[in-house]
């Protein structure tokens, strides 16, 4: 019985996690045109030897069976608008193997799941109010 409440409370609190960004980002879409995105180049310098490059940033994830998140994504008129996946050799520590983009068509929020296909495991890592192609963005432009 805990075990049941335990599993119901994470896949609630995973529903009401992505339930609350797609309302506002909905609500946002709908008030705020789509503007285009201008690129932005960073400017590089060389780190100063006390300085690390890179740095590990925590980041909560919500997981849940592949099939639930799929499921929940779909319930949110989402479709699949990306994916791409990587051999166990090419980063050997990273658990992830596949990650999927998934887009609305008429508002295009968006998520970013990482997946784990051996376990059935499914992470939403971002979501967003928009997301659009570079060739989207130059057409908004013209």
């Amino acid at each position: 019985m805990k075990i049941c409440k335990e599993y119901i409370l994470k896949n609630l609190k995973l529903y009401l996690l992505v339930l609350l960004t797609f309302t506002a980002s909905s609500a946002f879409s709908q008030t705020m045109p789509i503007q285009p995105l201008n690129p932005i180049v960073p400017e590089t310098t060389e780190p100063t030897p006390d300085e690390t490059p890179l740095v590990a940033v925590p980041r909560t994830m919500m997981c849940g069976t592949s099939t639930y998140v799929r499921e929940m994504l779909d319930a949110q008129g989402l479709v699949l608008w990306a994916g791409g996946r990587k051999t166990p050799d090419y980063i050997p520590g990273d658990p992830f193997g596949s990650i999927v983009i998934v887009r609305h068509p008429q508002t295009f929020s968006y998520a970013v799941v990482l997946l784990q296909p051996e376990n059935n495991i499914a992470c939403v890592v971002a979501m967003g109010n928009f997301i659009l192609t570079v060739q989207e963005q130059l057409d908004l432009q013209q």
